[in-house]
């Protein structure tokens, strides 16, 4: 039923967000709700009880994340210990209605688990809900459903409200929003909409828009209109209808065995940078909705005379980090150590820090963040590319824009107060992040040439979906890497703050543990290495394993000794001489050895996966020596799998003498890219999950009969599904149960603690 005609048009968001991407699609709803006819408050989670109480809403959108495994945002921990209270009434919401949007990545087992959780929870306290849950998937892309379901929004919204017009059409606020049709198509709408249509068509003696090329559809409606015979739904939205101009007919046709020219022959299979930048039936004629235009809110001053040192400025301007237990601080390289041999596929570095002044306290299992600069060779270009060479290294401060229509804007916390364009750029704003729709259509209103332009509208439009995914999500591309394929495009630096992420920090397992040195932590990686792409750009490394490598590498080769490339110790150098890395700790809630040490425990880490465990198995060797091997250690069983045996086998040494020692109980090993040369001889199991089937009984017997634990590190995007899989089987083997009864009993092992993943995609 509608609330109370006394609310108006009035409602609550509310957002639940760890790294921002739910603050953000939050703020959206904000932004856009005046246009609506709405009135909208937008609160954080962690503000209950300080600028909203729940149980005094009546309409409340939540927009929510899942993060770790399975658990709310840190700014919403607060609010979710409220609302389990066993004490509430069962009647406790009854006057509260509510949409959800939850946020989540299906390369973790537990998706969208904190959205479902609230879900429950709500309903279980007499909440109803006034509009489908939607479930967005960033394994895949958040706005294939976030898009689609902020559209419904709106007019749900009204319908709850009670604001939708008798006949079902477009509301009054809604219908004063002008609509052109297409220039085929005469204008059926009210007479002020003509002296719109003339006011754009005007701009064609100015050489801006031809009557043949495009002509701009601004609309509101959430119903679904036809414009010239073509479909369009719209979504507080501009659309651009774009005809092929009359003779046009040189744009090539696609078949079935690649591309063919105007001539009938087959061409070369095109590029990367030719499918980006070509515009292709039916998209190129088609009506397109675009994102509306986000208002610019930040403004910048230049300061030529003051004075600016960046040596003495904290990282990313102190403002903390999510999931951070500890302050920045910088932690100094004391030595890298190659794993894997000169001709193995991944290059795995085994660093060793030392943190005697970073305030850390870690435990074997926890994790820590690693704030690293960009690439110095990207930034330069990106500023060369946006001709701001010249003012790059000038002082500047930000302010709010006073005649902005931007709610709730405000200046990023993460940057300085007083800050250079370089400076920015390397060590505030996430450059490789792969652009939003919004900072493309940004970018496709700062683009000169009118095919760049419409190209940049058809990716950001919903119609274009298809190829922002492939063309631009798929490869991960950046702004530098649009910027130089779209060459006429230049958007303002001010753009690029309000619209470019914060830089992240990097998260790695520790691999050590603090009984042998509590002021060092080791840590393991893969230098990640992403391929070229064929007129786009070429091949790069991952932001902070290329810095933390070629920082270790150059200081490496001033020194003698070193068997590997990456072999080397520091401690040679001075301590003013060796590299420091900006560190702080994260909160590590249950990834953690059993508080008994006679818990049997089950590791799987292939790859560097297998860090935690070397922590785990380095404490276990140290307890047992500190009790003089009185200590009763529980079972301990190590699944660990890489590609080759003799190339990329991690920490072997350490592996076989632990084994050797006691301290690990079985080391299952899977070695996914060799072959047996012996016929006679037993081929090994190709991945962990293989080894885990392998041996099915042994482990449902630990797992349901000892009560041991199960902790999982490593890659999400395969191998987490793939051993999440076959414990499923192990358990529907072992206990004669369908799969349906299997994840229940493996649901429970999670609740319990009992089966852990520490995991990344």
């Amino acid at each position: 039923m509608p609330v109370s005609s006394s609310l108006a048009n009035k409602f609550t968001i509310l957002y639940g967000s760890q790294t921002g991407q739910a603050k953000a699609i939050a703020e959206e709803i904000h932004e856009f709700s005046e246009q609506h006819g709405l009135d909208s408050n937008l609160f954080c989670l962690s503000l209950t009880e300080k600028k909203f109480n729940l149980e005094k809403e009546t309409l409340v959108v939540f927009v929510v994340s899942t993060t770790g495994e399975g658990d709310p945002p840190d700014t919403m921990c607060k609010f979710f210990r409220r609302l389990k209270k066993k004490t509430l009434p069962s009647n406790h919401l009854e006057n509260c209605r509510y949409a959800l949007l939850a946020l989540g990545d299906t390369n973790y087992t537990n998706f969208c688990n904190n959205g479902k959780n609230l879900d429950k929870r709500l309903l279980e306290l007499g909440a109803q809900h006034f509009y489908d849950t939607g479930y967005a998937d960033d394994a895949v892309g958040l706005e294939l459903v976030v898009e689609p379901w902020m559209e419904g929004l709106w007019s749900a919204l009204r319908k709850q409200l009670g604001l939708e017009t008798q006949n079902g059409g477009m509301s009054d606020v809604e219908a004063k929003v002008p609509v052109i049709d297409s220039p085929e198509q005469p204008l059926t709408q009210s007479k002020s909409l003509k002296v719109l249509a003339d006011s754009v068509l005007e701009n064609t003696s100015n050489g801006g828009l031809h009557e043949t090329d495009s002509v701009v559809v601004v609309t509101n409606s959430h119903s679904c209109d036809q414009l010239g015979g073509r479909s369009l739904t719209n979504a507080a939205s501009i659309a651009v209808v774009k005809a092929k101009p009359p003779g046009d007919q040189n744009l090539p046709a696609i078949d079935n065995d690649g591309p063919v020219a105007c001539n009938g022959e087959h061409t070369s299979t095109p590029t990367l940078s030719d499918q980006l930048k070509q515009s292709l039936p039916p998209l190129s004629t088609s009506a397109l909705s675009i994102p509306q235009l986000s208002p610019a809110y930040l403004q910048v001053s230049f300061h030529p005379d003051y004075k600016w040192d960046c040596s003495t400025l904290p990282v990313q301007a102190g403002a903390s980090f999510p999931s951070a237990v500890t302050e920045v601080s910088m932690a100094t390289v004391v030595s890298a150590r190659q794993l894997t041999e000169s001709h193995s596929i991944k290059t795995a570095l085994d660093i060793e820090l030392d943190i005697t002044d970073c305030n850390m306290n870690y435990k074997p299992g926890d994790s820590f963040g690693i704030v690293c600069p960009n690439p110095k060779d990207e930034v330069d270009e990106l500023i060369s590319r946006l001709d701001l060479s010249e003012k790059a290294g000038i002082p500047f401060s930000i302010q709010l824009i006073p005649s902005s229509t931007k709610k709730a804007a405000c200046v990023p916390n993460y940057i300085p107060e007083y800050s250079t364009i370089k400076y920015t750029l390397l060590t505030c704003l996430e450059i490789r992040s792969v652009p939003s729709k919004a900072l493309v259509r940004v970018m496709a209103e700062h683009t000169a040439d009118p095919q760049e332009k419409r190209r940049l509208q058809e990716l950001c439009s919903k119609q274009g979906t298809g190829d922002y995914t492939k063309f631009v999500r798929e490869p991960y591309l950046s702004l530098l890497d649009l910027l130089n394929t779209f060459p006429s495009c230049k958007p303002p630096f001010e753009r690029l703050l309000e619209l470019l992420p914060r830089l992240k920090a990097r998260p790695y397992s520790v691999s050590s543990s603090p009984l042998e040195n509590p002021n060092g932590l080791h840590f393991v990686f893969n230098i990640v290495e992403f391929p070229a792409l064929e007129g786009v750009r070429g091949q790069r490394q991952g932001v902070c394993t290329g810095w933390l490598a070629s920082t270790t590498k150059s200081l490496g080769e001033v020194l003698i000794g070193s068997n590997k490339e990456f072999d080397v110790d520091l401690s040679q150098l001075l301590v003013k001489d060796r590299p420091k890395v900006p560190v702080f700790q994260r909160k590590n809630l249950h990834f953690k050895l059993p508080s008994a040490p006679n818990t049997p425990i089950i590791m799987i880490g292939p790859g560097t996966g297998v860090a935690p465990f070397i922590g785990f198995l380095q404490h276990r060797e140290l307890i047992l020596k500190a009790s003089n091997d009185q200590e009763p250690l529980g079972e301990s069983w190590l699944f660990f799998g890489c590609r080759h045996k003799e190339k990329d086998y991690l920490y072997r040494k350490e592996l076989e003498c632990y084994l050797s020692t006691g301290v690990l109980s079985h080391l299952f090993l899977s070695f996914s890219r060799d072959t047996v040369d012996d016929l006679s001889s037993k081929p090994t199991p190709k991945y962990v999950q293989d080894n885990l089937r392998s041996h099915a009984t042994e482990v449902a017997e630990q797992l349901f009969n000892k009560q041991a634990v199960v902790y999982v590190c490593g890659d999400a995007d395969n191998m987490a599904k793939n051993v999440f899989d076959a414990f499923l089987e192990i358990t529907q083997e072992y206990k004669g149960v369908d799969i349906a009864e299997a994840r229940k009993e493996m649901m429970k092992l999670r609740e319990n603690k009992q089966y852990l993943e520490d995991i990344w995609t």
